[in-house]
């Protein structure tokens, strides 16, 4: 019997596969209205159980005939919103629906219970898949029904699903505590839940003390946005990381560099359970690229901007200038005799006169202008 039942899901999956790339090719341009319903209602008539299609505000496009076993006519459910449907046994079914056609706009499938109506009404689940086409863009919702025979089996689906999140808990706080990054699990808010003991090697903070505490309260200012925005979109992109950069304070007052991602964590009916983050340490990386940065656009003796740098700004000051028809100045310095310094007293000497003109001259010119070295005893 269990081979049976396998091989009857691996079934179950293929049709549902090919229902989906049935239903993503609807979108083709060259296909009149009344051939893409006829596609659509033998694609949804391949699934076992009842079934709807819906676009992305709920409005239900067609559905299969199973839905007659619930007593609703297919044709009567076109147009209507999915929660308005006589197919539920429940007072607030727009509340219960509506975050999951919600969740299911954004790209993320999800699932509901809600009591299913018919001639004898019980509790069921309701699925939902966005359908995408080609160039990855959501065409439209698939909804899927199913009952649960009783209250037993509904008891054996918490009871699974529960066992199951708490059986991935345990792994990943597995890895979490021999990882040298730091990982943590935060609320839908971001608060910290889980701090994983790399803090300690990384921040010199002990986990305990950050639990239940945010993030942003160890954010620098420069980076306390991007830490937030990050947050709030992580709740709103579907189960795709959201990536960013950012700094957090260690306990000797000075700041790292770290890279992060943070991943929702959906429950069942598609809304955020948690957030989970794993964040590097990057602050030799980025003194490295900052360094790369600075050698590439200022000059190494005197750390003034060189003519490269020198050149970008003249270009954005001449667009500002033909733009607010404001003149802009440019000097051209360099230093007499600075040859006979460098042959009568060495390179050392000479360097030194070029530091010494720079500081001068970095003390007369304005906070807005640009001190460049172009080469040579040129300014």
């Amino acid at each position: 019997m269990t081979h049976e039942r396998e091989a009857a899901t691996v079934r179950g999956e293929r049709f549902r596969a090919d229902v989906l790339t049935r239903l993503a090719r609807l979108t083709d341009p060259g296909t009149d209205d009344h051939i893409r319903g006829l596609e659509a209602r033998a694609a949804l008539d391949q699934l076992a159980g009842p079934a709807l299609i819906v676009d992305l505000d709920g409005t239900i496009l067609d559905a299969n005939d199973q839905v007659g076993a619930l007593g609703v006519d297919r044709d009567a459910l076109r147009g209507r919103a999915l929660w308005s449907a006589p197919l539920w046994e429940t007072d607030d079914a727009s509340g219960t629906l509506s975050p999951l056609i919600e969740a299911g706009a954004e790209g993320r499938a999800g699932q509901r219970t809600i009591d299913i109506g018919g001639a004898a009404p019980r509790p069921g689940r309701v699925s939902l898949t966005p359908v995408l086409d080609d160039t990855r863009n959501i065409v439209v919702l698939l909804i899927e029904l199913r009952g649960l025979a009783d209250s037993r089996e509904t008891d054996a689906l918490i009871e699974a699903t529960t066992q199951a999140l708490a059986a991935a808990e345990d792994i990943f706080r597995a890895v979490a505590e021999h990882t040298s990054d730091l990982v943590c699990l935060h609320d839908p808010g971001g608060a910290f839940t889980y701090v994983s003991p790399s803090v300690r090697r990384l921040l010199d903070i002990d986990a305990a003390v950050l639990t239940g505490t945010h993030p942003v309260d160890l954010a620098h200012a420069n980076t306390r946005d991007a830490l937030v925005q990050a947050i709030h979109d992580a709740g709103r992109r579907g189960t795709e990381p959201t990536r960013f950069r950012h700094r957090l304070r260690h306990r000797n007052g000075s700041f790292r560099w770290f890279e992060t991602a943070i991943t929702p964590i959906l429950a069942l009916d598609g809304t955020v359970r948690q957030l989970q983050s794993s964040s590097r340490d990057i602050t030799e990386q980025r003194e490295t690229e900052q360094s790369l940065i600075k050698q590439a656009f200022h000059d190494e003796l005197t750390g003034l901007p060189n003519k490269a740098l020198l050149l970008d700004r003249l270009t954005h000051s001449l667009a500002v200038s033909a733009r607010t028809n404001q003149p802009i100045g440019v000097l051209f310095i360099d230093l007499d005799s600075f040859r006979t310094i460098n042959d009568t007293l060495g390179h050392h000497a000479g360097d030194t006169a070029l530091t010494k003109v720079s500081e001068r001259l970095t003390a007369i010119v304005r906070p807005g202008d640009t001190l460049a070295r172009i080469g040579g005893d040129e300014f």
